[in-house]
């Protein structure tokens, strides 16, 4: 009779699964979690900042009405059916099909999940946030005669298009783009072709002189970064001001959902550099791009 499965077997494939090499670098891994709290606390702080202007209507608040109005009067028959199907489709709900597609491919295609897993955090902190500041806030929306498309009672601030938009777009971009390479070596035949730049060398022996090294990270550039960064921003911009010129949103609702988002991404970047699922090796080397044996994930 076949012996059952070990119940710690499919925990420790889960952990295989989400272990992510650690950033070897303190100092870039010092750099990453600065750059995150830079990021939580900042833009929080100025989220709060719009929050207090549109309550006592006061700085960026003032241009809430009359950009409206101005949009109101500037309608254009050509541009309004292209806008009424973009932010119909980056609706929360669209948002949120959306990236589930995305992660459930990601996680398919990849023996890594941890990159996916961080995109689905950070879109439930999204949706959990939009939720939780407009049942706070309870700001009513522009007037009923300026919306396009039928009346919306619910309530306005923060922009639940733009806050959930803009967190997908960004994190995904700084999750293809601009995190350290993980770097996973298999094995080669030639020590020296492991060595890195500084002389580093392998670090387990194998038989007949086949050596291992141990997965790591590098904060290499990837090509085409900036412009993947500009398309987001382009994604964005089109986004929030859907909501303005079909009559959703005031100025200060896309500028604070924007806020928000840049906080989430924030957590993610500081989560990513932090990696509590990292196997700490001793002995990590950084592998030169291309080196043999080895796999970019």
């Amino acid at each position: 009779m076949p012996s059952a499965p070990h119940p710690d077997a499919s925990q420790g494939l889960l952990r295989r699964r989400l272990a992510e090499p650690a950033i070897v670098d303190p100092a870039a891994r010092r750099r990453r979690l600065v750059l995150a709290g830079l990021l939580v606390v900042g833009s929080v702080l100025l989220f709060t900042r719009v929050w207090d202007w549109w309550l006592e209507h006061e700085d960026l608040s003032r241009l809430d009405t009359p950009l409206m109005r101005w949009l109101t009067e500037h309608q254009d028959p050509l541009v309004t059916p292209v806008l009424v199907v973009i932010t119909t489709v980056t609706a929360p709900t669209g948002m949120i099909l959306i990236s589930l597609a995305t992660v459930l491919v990601w996680l398919w295609r990849s023996t890594h999940w941890w990159r996916p897993v961080l995109l689905a955090g950070s879109m439930l902190l999204a949706v959990t946030g939009i939720v939780g500041v407009k049942w706070i806030v309870e700001r009513r929306r522009p007037p009923i005669a300026d919306m396009l498309l039928g009346a919306d009672h619910s309530f306005s601030f923060p922009s639940g298009h733009t806050l959930a938009t803009t967190t997908f777009v960004l994190v995904l971009v700084y999750l293809l783009y601009f995190r350290p390479r993980a770097v996973t070596p298999r094995f080669a035949a030639d020590d020296a072709a492991l060595r890195s730049p500084a002389g580093a060398v392998p670090t387990s022996p194998g038989d007949h002189g086949v050596r291992q090294v141990a997965a790591t990270t590098r904060p290499e550039p990837r090509r085409g970064r900036w412009w993947a960064l500009l398309g987001a921003v382009t994604v964005i911009a089109v986004v929030a001001f859907s909501r303005l010129y079909l009559g959703y949103h005031w100025l200060t609702d896309v500028t604070g959902a924007f806020l928000l988002a840049l906080a989430v991404l924030g957590v993610v970047i500081g989560v990513d550099a932090w990696r509590p699922t990292a196997p700490r090796h001793r002995g990590c080397v950084a592998v030169p791009r291309g080196a043999p044996g080895t796999t970019e994930r």
